[in-house]
């Protein structure tokens, strides 16, 4: 059986110019809401993803989710 994987990646672009132009506060909003965008979109994948195993991480400004089948 042939193995795969899926690799969804995202990045905030330019995200240490928003850190120099925004007050810490407004940029730790920024980081919260982009690690719940991420979690909300792995569980919306995985509530609908029955193939494989689900590896996710999200640290600072980046997140990956890798979809494994097979």
């Amino acid at each position: 059986m042939q193995k795969q994987a899926t690799i969804l990646f995202a990045d905030i672009v330019g995200c240490s110019e928003i850190s120099n132009h925004h007050e810490i506060e407004d940029y730790s909003e920024i980081l919260e809401q982009f690690h719940k965008a991420a979690r909300d979109t792995k569980n919306l994948i995985f509530s609908s993803y029955s193939e494989g195993e689900i590896e996710f991480s999200v640290k600072g400004d980046e997140t990956c989710l890798i979809l494994h089948s097979g």
